[in-house]
């Protein structure tokens, strides 16, 4: 009978403690499978939120102004066009120019600081999801309409149709510019900032009030055709409209704060991991144990008849791997049967923040079919790991002390 046979029959022998240990495994390795789908899943709605909500997946700008902020620094002519050349897969690049500055809005006797941002209304829709975020109202059309945060509307009591007046300075004389605007959108982003202080206008009217020139933008967001997960392949995309004067960031180099949570999360999940198995270890060690303590005088006598030490420390660990793979392959496929059924459901997170993105729609897993196949497997190993040091003393047993207890 070949050692995996064997293997086979001796971790039945004492059913009921092999379907509890294989039971406290598969539920590790469920709870695994479910928990690495959904930090899958919040990663992408993190990224999905800081890019789609406002920064899109690259940015353009002059060189100095994302550290300055200096509105004098402008891109006079943006590369738009090299922009929308960059393709992959037959799918063009989606580039937006923004204005940004500093205005005062007032209605009545209210009054408020705030961020004006232009934009063209066509181009921005490639980049952002203002469309699908407008909690109130449509998408901004043209001049002498306003889109605003959500939060700075509760704040200002701001309705769909009320006029506003805006007031910039402009860049070069200090001039004070003012514009009547009227609220067609209210947009509940998911981006805090942006929602409790933006107001976003057409990108001519914050040119004209900010005395810029007919073309410029403090910077172009771009919206690229591959995974902006991947983000030493976003740098190398982006990297051939760098140029003297204009510098290219990545949405990680101009989100820092989520491009950190989501590297500690894959810390945070090797933790978790580890805790979760040596949890499981202890019923692991502690069944095989019990059944070597069993068994010693059986060892004692294949050690008698001839068996060398390495085989009987072999079937010791094909034992091991045997009780690894009845508990963790019905683990892996509870675990994935979980995940489809969040998947449908999804996980209520409305409200809840984390890095300065704000979770306004249901979390739901991204299952990768590779991850239940690797986790099996990682658990599958290191319960034969652990049965290591059981089975090198299972193969130093004497035979003659062995058989007399």
């Amino acid at each position: 009978m070949s050692t995996l046979s064997l293997a086979w029959r001796n971790i039945w022998r004492n059913g009921r403690r092999t379907v509890i240990t294989a039971t406290a495994l598969g539920l590790g390795v469920a709870a695994i499978v479910v928990v690495v789908s959904m930090t899958a899943g919040m990663f992408d709605r993190m990224i999905g939120v800081a890019t789609r909500a406002m920064s899109g997946d690259a940015q353009i700008h002059a060189t100095g102004y994302r550290e300055t902020r200096d509105e004098r620094l402008v891109l006079a002519d943006p590369p738009l066009d090299a922009a929308r050349a960059l393709t992959a897969d037959g799918r063009p690049t989606a580039a937006a120019p923004r204005v940004f500055g500093t205005a005062l809005v007032a209605i009545g006797d209210r009054s408020q600081g705030v961020r004006l941002i232009g934009v063209d209304p066509a181009a921005e829709r490639q980049v952002t999801n203002w469309a699908e975020r407008l909690a109130d109202g449509r998408y901004l059309e043209g001049p002498g309409e306003v889109m605003v945060g959500a939060d700075l509307a509760r704040k200002m009591e701001l309705e769909l149709g009320t006029r506003l007046v805006a007031t910039m300075a402009d860049i070069e004389t200090g001039e004070a510019r003012a514009e009547a605007l009227r609220i067609v959108g209210v947009l509940s982003t998911g981006d805090a900032t942006l929602d409790a202080g933006a107001v976003i206008v057409d990108i001519d009217l914050a040119r004209r009030m900010m005395g810029l020139g007919a073309r410029a933008a403090h910077e172009v967001a771009l919206a690229l055709p591959i995974d902006s997960g991947e983000q030493a392949r976003v740098d190398r995309f982006v990297a051939p409209l760098a140029a003297d004067g204009r510098e290219v960031v990545a949405w990680h180099v101009v989100n820092p704060a989520v491009s950190t949570m989501v590297d500690l999360q894959g810390v945070y999940l090797g933790i978790f991991i580890g805790v979760v198995f040596l949890i499981v270890a202890f019923g692991i060690i502690n069944t095989l144990a019990m059944s070597l303590a069993e068994r010693r005088h059986e060892f004692g006598v294949l050690r008698a008849i001839g068996t060398s030490p390495r085989r009987l420390a072999g079937l010791v660990l094909c034992e091991a791997g045997s009780l690894g793979l009845v508990g963790a392959v019905p683990g892996a496929l509870i675990g994935v049967a979980l995940t489809l059924w969040l998947g449908h459901v999804g996980l209520d997170m409305t409200g809840v923040s984390q890095s300065g993105v704000t979770f306004t729609d249901p979390l739901y897993p991204v299952l990768d079919p590779i991850d239940p196949i690797w986790i099996a497997a990682l658990f599958t190993a290191l319960t034969t790991a652990v049965a290591g040091f059981s089975a090198w003393r299972t193969g130093r047993i004497e035979p003659v002390e062995a058989m007399r207890r």
